[in-house]
């Protein structure tokens, strides 16, 4: 075996040549340096004459002359380094270099005293000396909690997968020489290659050699079977807790920069963790010798999309890392790779095809004649050389076939399996037939199915799981089998893995993960052309996972079950955490709770699913929510809870799901922080409305009752967004509306952020150099774009942060305003020089502009829905509106407000235009519609209450206080039946004879409204004393009397479903009823402050619309009984009479002030009216079905219908 010191030495002889070349030595430096030289010059004499027995020693010896070597070049190096030794509080100089001077003089006697009986006890005191001497000069140790960040548990570099002893040493040493010398001007080191050419072989080996130096600062290797644990969003957070660990200085300054902000210090968003975790707490750190990190296998960690900031990270701020730091990286020759570093001056990138061919050649050899060496048949030096010469420089290649030789097979001995290997042919891929070879020995074509479904399940896996764990899903995927115990199950998984130790780690042990050894073997897996016979559908094995999770979730949670002993504690004060979690927390449940979702989403959901989903909710959510929290992964159940919202389930389960994620986003901060508070806090307080607390609490009676207080909804503030420093002042959505957000600053930043967590997922984004004024996503949201006092504008990539366009510059002032055109290709900007200009998204170049028209700055701009028009508001309180293809006003200026305009806007439609100012208002302005109306014949002779219109649109039925009912034809204007007399109570007529033929449903006191059901079967009436719903074709009462308003019920709907009535009383109140039990299922409603007149429901039944005596108009919620919209004030005169459009965008008013308005129903602005036609109050309105036209009834005794006739101008109804 080749004598271990001899890399420490050739290492102390780099750092001593380097610590030699300093010229600028004073008298304790060059005191220091030769003692050093001393000692190096006993390593070498031991180097020579390589006595088994000295070797711990010696070791210690070089390693300690590395360090003081390090010490002596970064005092040179650095002028600034006494000074932040000095403000640190160290130990200062002198001290420092006498405790090298003694140290040196320890090793030195110790080596001469060296002796057999206590060679034991002088080495590990000797390794105490290296470990604790930095500590010794630098006396600084902070206890930082880091629980916050993420981390990445599994990603260190591995021991076992070194270079073989004596290979690959050249290049280990080139990277060796690098990271010690000083004087480099580039941090960065990228070994890039083909698949199995070894590259991470080498990254494992340069992570353990400075591991073993104490100057690994961190290792990370990326595996692409493994991308749930290891991927972008953890990877320099957890660089930066091993770096923490490693330096306590660092420590210190990382805890300074993230105490407090729990939302910077859980984010995952690369370009702000490399930012904050890395570059800032490194830039006053002082520490003697290099900061190793080692990152291998960057082409692995997800897509060029998902890695963009990382490599943007590592290409262009890693520069700006201090100079001892050095970054090595490991990587295939993927395009975004090769364009981040290539031609990268601060980034030293080495191919390994120039390593020299027969040094590689040489390297393999060695590997392959040191493990065939000890096979029962005796290979030659020839058949070493025929591997050498098939495995084509493929290290891989040479590690799988001896792996593959020396693992017994039946029918085969070694050589013959041997010979196998030596006639294979050269492929595209070198690996593939290699691959199809080995499978082929294994596996005949009669186990083909068990091959396809085992790999199958470990390809389809989001992270790695154990046999074991593997053979527990598959039980549980199994789990109406009563023939199979778990244990043949197991038998299934081991009858395929046991056998592919050389191309799986974990083939020989029940509780490692399984993953492909090398990434090249998953692709050919999944790769049909490649694999042949072989070829694994990993999307196959998705039902049965999904089906296996849900069962492991609805069978294996239960209340408390990490048995905790008490609420007392926090989470992150149990003691031995990762033991109870261990114990009580199965690999294969916590994968369940993780990836249930991902694996249901992308299967057909069949009633057996969406009947394990409902079981999951209504049964073990809350005991889902007790493992997420024990194991600090709590944030990731609003992601899954949203796309449990996408499936199509019933829409019973989708309302609880929806009060689940408004519990979560309410209580989460508080169950991470402990789990009993899920039912001591969360299920007790939460509001009376809530669905999921309804359902559990019953099932917690020990749980304490809020008696008074109790909140009846949840509240509209969701998350408090923090981590900007100055005031935000512009906002926008995602088109999608869902999951982030931007925010623009006086910090001069922007971030972006996800709405359902809270959590910044990207930022801060910084080009600007003054205020950011303005944000707006591109229609795919794919880009951002931001406008600033900086008087320029700058185009983001909304996915990776980096700028893509700009700074573009063309206004003379601050740009108060930007936004793209609807198909993206456009970018429009509004500026306090007073002009628009429009840009190509693509190239930054002007297209139109400067536009010039308004005599102030221009606050606001927006494009019509089809990007034909352009609109703007400013200061000079007047809008415009120009042509966007030759930038001619076409209309305008509109006049009306008497401050400044802040904001504009189109409707969907782009018939509308919105407009708000400071002048308090909003108004909406009609630019191609105006009003025509005409006269029904007059003949009620007293003012009419009600009317309806038939379910075909074709007829309007009137009611009056003149006691008789009308039937009009809705196109002509004309009464086509009645007047129907006989007025007291409610009758039923026969329309086609105008008589009385059915029967009178007869009220004891004056009857305000009725309603017919949507299938004309029931009619509900209201009055003074009760609400009633009868059989239409019976005349009997089907419900009644409906009790719980205390004054009359003034008007009364059923629902477009028939499932619901509502009713609205001089009580001032709302209530909502169950058409079949007569149970009032919401309300009281209360917010008007004069009795309700009026209700109806919308057309999808979502919202209720309500008009009142108090002159207003509320829009309420029915889900959660909170008002929408309102009050709407533009009535002069209680408000008699309210409907929605068929479309459900638009609501109709009739007032006592003898106005018709008619409101937007989304943002509750006036869009028409007021319409004045009648000369009494109006008593009744409704849409006729074409929504074109609105029909009204008066006290003039008259009923009137509108209609929209076009022109080519404007108006403004306020």
């Amino acid at each position: 075996m080749p004598y271990q010191v001899h890399p420490y030495a050739k290492m102390a002889w780099s750092v001593l040549s380097a610590a030699h070349k300093v010229r600028d030595r004073d008298d304790r430096i060059q005191q220091l340096y030769k003692i050093m030289d001393s000692v190096y010059a006993i390593v070498l004499e031991a180097e020579s004459s390589r006595i088994e027995s000295h070797k711990p020693l010696v070791a210690c010896m070089a390693h300690q002359t590395i360090e003081c070597g390090y010490f002596i070049t970064s005092y040179a190096k650095d002028k600034k380094f006494w000074m932040r030794l000095v403000k640190n509080a160290m130990t200062g100089a002198d001290s420092a270099i006498e405790n090298f001077q003694v140290k040196f003089q320890e090793l030195k006697k110790q080596f001469h005293e060296e002796a057999i009986r206590n060679s034991e006890f002088t080495v590990k005191r000797t390794e105490i000396i290296v470990a604790s001497i930095l500590d010794e000069v630098k006396n600084l140790v902070t206890e930082v909690d880091l629980k916050d960040m993420p981390y990445a548990t599994d990603a260190r570099f591995r021991s076992d997968k070194q270079c073989l002893a004596g290979t690959w040493e050249e290049i280990l040493d080139e990277i060796s020489d690098w990271i010690n010398n000083p004087e480099s001007s580039q941090n960065v080191f990228l070994l890039c290659g083909a698949a199995g050419t070894g590259k991470s072989a080498i990254a494992h080996t340069i992570a353990k050699r400075f591991d073993l130096l104490r100057h690994l600062g961190s290792s990370y290797c990326f595996v692409r079977s493994n991308q749930a644990s290891r991927h972008t969003g953890n990877l320099f957070s957890t660089v930066a807790i091993d770096l923490a660990n490693h330096c306590s200085q660092f420590r210190n300054a990382l805890h300074a920069i993230i105490q407090g902000n729990r939302s910077l210090s859980s984010t995952q968003d690369a370009a702000t963790q490399f930012e904050y975790f890395m570059l800032k707490p490194a830039e006053n750190i002082t520490i003697a010798g290099p900061i190793v990190v080692v990152i291998d296998a960057l082409d692995e960690s997800g897509d060029p999309r998902s890695r963009h900031a990382v490599l943007s990270s590592l290409a262009k701020q890693a520069a700006n890392l201090p100079a001892n730091f050095c970054v090595f990286l490991t990587s295939r020759l993927e395009k975004d790779i090769i364009g981040n570093f290539f031609d990268n001056s601060s980034v030293i990138v080495k191919h390994m095809d120039n390593i020299e061919n027969g040094t590689t050649q040489r390297d393999i050899h060695t590997y392959i004649s040191r493990q065939l060496s000890n096979c029962r048949e005796n290979f030659t030096e020839k058949d070493y050389q025929l591997l050498v010469k098939k495995s084509e420089g493929i290290f891989q290649w040479a590690f799988v076939v001896c792996d593959s030789i020396k693992w017994e097979i039946a029918g085969l001995t070694s050589y013959e399996r041997f010979q196998q290997f030596t006639l294979l042919s050269s492929g595209k891929e070198p690996l593939d037939p290699l691959y199809l070879a080995i499978l082929k020995q294994l596996f005949p074509p009669n186990v083909m199915p068990r091959f396809r479904s085992v790999m199958g399940q470990i390809m389809a896996a989001f992270e790695p799981l154990s046999v074991d764990a593997l053979a527990e899903m598959r039980y549980a995927a199994n789990a109406d089998d009563k023939f199979n115990s778990k244990s043949s199950f197991k038998d299934v998984v081991t009858s395929i893995v046991k056998f592919m130790g050389s191309l799986l780690s974990g083939a020989s042990d029940d509780f490692i993960p399984v993953r492909a050894l090398h990434t090249s073997f998953r692709d050919f897996l999944t790769d049909p052309l490649r694999s042949e016979e072989f070829f694994v559908n990993e999307h196959e094995q998705h039902s049965t996972m999904a089906h296996a999770c849900l069962n492991i979730l609805n069978t294996r949670l239960h209340f408390n079950i990490c048995k905790l002993e008490t609420s007392f504690k926090h989470t992150y004060d149990i003691c031995n955490l990762d033991k109870c979690i261990k114990q009580n927390i199965s690999l294969q449940l916590l994968y369940s709770c993780k990836y249930w979702i991902s694996h249901l989403q992308t299967v057909p959901l069949d009633l057996n699913f969406e009947s394990k989903v409902e079981i999951f909710f209504y049964k073990q959510f809350l005991y889902w929510l007790e493992v997420l929290s024990m194991v600090k992964i709590l944030n990731i159940s609003s992601s899954i809870l949203s796309l449990v919202l996408k499936l199509n389930i019933n829409n019973d389960v989708k309302d609880f799901v929806k009060d689940a994620v408004k519990f979560v986003s309410v209580f989460g901060k508080v169950i991470m922080q402990s789990v009993p508070y899920i039912y001591l806090s969360a299920l007790p307080f939460a509001p009376e409305t809530s669905l999921l607390a309804k359902h559990y609490l019953p099932h917690f009676s020990q749980t304490m009752v809020i008696q008074l207080g109790k909140a009846h909804e949840w509240p509209a503030l969701q998350h408090t967004l923090e981590g900007h420093t100055d005031r935000i002042v512009s906002v926008a959505y995602s088109p999608d509306g869902k999951y982030i957000m931007v925010a623009g600053s006086d910090d001069n930043n922007i971030r972006v952020w996800d709405v359902n967590t809270g959590a910044i997922t990207m930022g801060p984004l910084k080009g600007h150099t003054g205020a950011v004024i303005s944000v707006a996503y591109s229609p795919n949201a794919k880009h951002i774009v931001s406008s600033s006092w900086d008087k320029t504008i700058q185009v983001w990539d909304a996915n990776t942060g980096d700028i893509t366009l700009g700074p573009l510059k063309g206004h003379t002032d601050a740009i108060w305003c930007v936004a793209f055109s609807p198909n993206g290709k456009y970018i429009l900007s509004g500026s306090s020089d007073k002009t628009i200009l429009m840009w190509d998204a693509q190239t930054g170049t002007v297209i139109l502009g400067p536009l010039k028209g308004h005599t102030g700055r221009v606050r606001c701009i927006a494009f019509s829905p089809n990007g034909k028009h352009i609109i703007s508001g400013s200061s000079d309180t007047t809008i415009l509106m120009w042509n966007a293809e030759t930038g001619a006003v076409s209309y305008g200026p509109l006049k009306g407000h008497t401050d400044e305009v802040r904001c504009v806007a189109f409707s969907p439609n782009g018939k509308h235009i919105i407009s708000g100012s400071y002048d308090k208002t909003v108004r909406v302005w009609d630019t191609d519609s105006d009003i025509m109306t005409w006269n029904l014949s007059k003949d009620h002779t007293d003012p009419v209450g009600c009317f309806a219109l038939s379910s075909d649109g074709k007829h309007i039925v009137s009611g009056s206080r003149d006691m008789t009912v009308q039937v009009w034809d809705a196109d002509t204007g004309t009464i086509i039946l009645g007047p129907f007399k006989g007025h007291f109570n409610i009758q039923v007529w026969d329309i086609n004879s105008s008589v009385m033929t059915l029967y009178s449903l007869r009220h004891s006191n004056f009857v305000e409204s009725v309603a017919f059901s949507p299938d004309s079967k029931y009619i509900v009436s209201g009055s003074s004393e009760a609400i009633q719903i009868w059989n239409v074709d019976t005349g009997m009462m089907k419900l009644g009397s409906l009790k719980g308003h205390f004054r009359s019920a003034t008007s009364v709907a059923f629902s477009t479903d028939g499932k619901n009535i509502e009713s609205g009383s001089s009580d001032k109140t709302i209530l909502v009823w169950n058409a079949d039990t007569g149970t009032v299922v919401l309300g009281p409603l209360k917010g008007h402050t004069g009795g309700v007149t009026s209700v109806a429901f919308s057309p999808n039944d979502k919202y209720i619309i309500s008009a009142s005596d108090d002159e207003t108009i509320q829009l309420w919620n029915v889900n959660t009984g909170t008002v929408k919209l309102g009050p709407l004030k533009g009535h002069t005169a209680r408000v008699t009479s309210v409907a929605f459009s068929p479309d459900g965008r638009h609501i109709v008013s009739g007032s006592s002030d003898m106005t018709i308005l008619v409101w937007n129903a989304d943002t509750g602005t006036v869009v028409l009216g007021p319409l004045k036609g009648h000369t009494g109050g109006v008593t009744s309105v409704a849409f006729l079905p074409d929504g074109k036209h609105i029909v009204s009834g008066s006290y003039d005794s008259t009923i009137q219908i509108w209609r929209m006739k076009r022109e080519n101008s404007a108006s403004v109804r306020k």
